[in-house]
């Protein structure tokens, strides 16, 4: 359904007082002074102010479950990442800010297996260079483990580049810290699913 359209007619010839946008203005003024004077009328008399403003770092916005902020790996209940080490996520990346070194490889008995155990095992090396992460969110979608998803961290601001370079150890984040995210992303794969509610 497209959106409502305001039919312009531009041979209309404006007032003087339109062309001053003194109406608009004054429209303005009136709702910046109905605040000012609510908001000294609550100060003189000792009231709570209604304020939408947010008093940072003292106060913090609660973020809704979809909101993405810096990819972050998601810890087993041992420690180790979820991560695998598969390039799906450094494939997916338009910034190409992902850079993955998998774990070593070995063939034994004609089948390749992971160093040192059988199954998959967590990366070698796992960095992200957060200044060039652009908070998309592709690599959370073609991960197939839940491994990395997107945090609630945005407070990233620095002066020096090496501190947004973010290896292995920095981007672990225990499981149960990330359960929003990850209750949030298994409602939405659940509404994905095509028979996701027809009872077969």
């Amino acid at each position: 359904m497209a959106g409502s359209s305001i039919v312009v007619d531009r041979r209309k010839k404006l007032g003087w007082a339109a062309r001053l946008y003194l109406p608009t203005m004054l429209r303005g003024l009136a709702v910046t002074g109905r605040h000012f004077v609510g908001n000294l009328r609550a100060l003189v008399l000792g009231k709570e102010r209604r304020s939408f403003a947010v008093r940072y770092p003292e106060e913090r916005v609660d973020f809704p479950d979809a909101f993405r902020g810096m990819p972050v790996l998601v810890a087993r209940e041992d420690g180790s990442p979820r991560c695998v080490g598969c390039p799906h996520c450094a494939a997916a990346c338009p910034a190409d800010c992902i850079r993955i070194v998998p774990a070593a490889r070995v063939a034994a008995g004609g089948a390749a297996v992971w160093a040192g155990a059988v199954g998959p095992q967590p990366p070698e090396r796992f960095d992200i260079d957060m200044s060039r992460c652009i908070f998309c969110g592709f690599c959370e979608d073609v991960c197939p483990e839940e491994a990395i998803v997107m945090s609630r961290l945005v407070e990233l601001a620095t002066d020096d580049r090496a501190a947004l370079q973010y290896d292995l150890e920095a981007l672990l984040v225990p499981a149960e810290l990330l359960s929003r995210r990850l209750s949030f992303l298994a409602r939405s794969s659940a509404r994905d699913e095509p028979n996701a509610g027809s009872g077969d």
